[in-house]
């Protein structure tokens, strides 16, 4: 979705598609993309605390702060691990993601992360990751 979201020849490419297989590819913001995904997340979840749901993607990572099993806030960053690995992450958007994660922090003292995502479900896949953290344990991207 984020590739989509930034190519400058979107519009040809989901032209291609639509001539090719006649299906019809509607680009979503990241904050609908994150919507979309918080429909499912909230309904596997039983408890009343808080948690931060990030879904890391190859372009971009959303994030939604859910309370008494709803979405409460939520985010779309431009950081992903395909940016990641081409070194295409603006400073600027660390900095924005950080910042927001400092406000989140403050504001909400126990929350436990879930996360989602190609790369996340591979890691907790080969390690049973499991784990409370304190905000302030993620390093700088």
């Amino acid at each position: 979705t984020s590739a989509m979201r930034d190519a400058s020849n979107g519009k040809d490419i989901r032209k291609k598609i639509k001539e090719i297989t006649g299906i019809d590819i509607e680009v979503i913001s990241g904050l609908e993309e994150s919507r979309i995904l918080q429909k499912t997340i909230l309904t596997t979840i039983k408890s009343k605390r808080t948690y931060l749901h990030i879904d890391v993607g190859g372009g971009s990572t959303e994030m939604t702060v859910i309370r008494n099993r709803e979405s409460i806030l939520y985010e779309s960053f431009d950081v992903g691990t395909v940016r990641m690995m081409e070194n295409a992450i603006k400073k600027s958007e660390t900095e924005r993601m950080h910042d927001w994660l400092d406000e989140i922090g403050k504001k909400y003292k126990s929350i436990r992360a879930i996360g989602t995502g190609g790369n996340i479900v591979k890691l907790s896949l080969s390690t049973n990751l499991v784990c409370d953290l304190p905000l302030s344990f993620f390093p700088s991207i």
